[in-house]
Parts: structure tokens; sequence; C-alpha cells
């Protein structure tokens, strides 16, 4: 396979940047008016939780990559917000499930709709052909990492 041209990375890189701005100040806006601030993390943090039920906390950061005192700082964070709580397990006390609070399903499931709507707007630049052969490059890209 050829190396892709110095001037493409450049631009590939320019325009991630940019989508990524995108999603992070609206992001942000959109937290800011539904008064609770979420960072990054939290919203990950949120959408693994939501996939993933009573997942511990060492899988969290292993899927944060993230080490345990930060995974521990989001936890704990999530819990004050009243979007996630410890469950400890009849059978062995010391494990400790996470698992998303109503608050925090509703809070996951408007953060679903909010990238979703984000994306719908993104992929609006395109004619539905293009939208196709995007979709599928990009899930090309993801798989090959």
């Amino acid at each position: 396979m050829q190396d892709p041209d110095q001037s493409d990375v450049i631009a590939l890189n320019d325009a991630i940047s940019a989508l990524m701005r995108r999603f992070k100040i609206a992001e942000s806006t959109s937290s800011k008016e539904q008064g609770v601030r979420l960072n990054p993390i939290d919203v990950e943090s949120l959408l693994f939780l939501a996939a993933h039920p009573d997942s511990t906390a060492s899988a969290l950061g292993q899927y944060l990559d993230v080490a345990a005192t930060t995974v521990s700082a989001v936890i704990d964070r999530l819990v004050r917000q009243g979007f996630l709580r410890r469950d400890r397990i009849a059978s062995n006390r010391r494990i400790v499930q996470l698992n998303l609070t109503e608050a925090g399903e509703d809070k996951t499931q408007q953060i679903i709709r909010f990238h979703q709507a984000n994306s719908r707007e993104m992929l609006m630049a395109l004619d539905p052909a293009e939208r196709g052969t995007f979709v599928a490059l990009m899930r090309k890209i993801v798989s090959s990492s």
C-alpha cells in the first residue's frame, strides 16, 4: 500500500481537528444550557456504562485508558451529580459494580440524541451517495486502528 501524500495527512488532521472542535463546542454549549457541565471523559464514561451495565472501575479505566486515580475521580464526580451509583454484589462485597441512575440514563440518552443530531447536521453537507461513501470510509479507518 502506498504512503499518503503529506498534504493529504495535513488536510485530514485539520479536518479531524475542526470536527472535534465542533463537537466539543456544541457539547459544551449544550451542557451549559442544561445546567450540568460534563467534560469529555464524563461523557465517554456515561456512554460506556450505558452499553456495559454492572461494569467495574477497572473495566471503565481500561476502556478510557486512564489511571485508576482518574477513574476514581470520574466516578466520584458522576456519583455526586446523581448520574451513577456504586452497587456491591451480595456474593462478593469487595466487588463494586457501576450503574447509571435514572438521571444518568436520561442524560446518556440526551447525549446520544445530541451526538446523532450533530452528526446528521454534518452529513447534510454531503449528497446521499457521498454520505454512504464517507460513512463506509470512516468505518474502515476506525476498524483498522
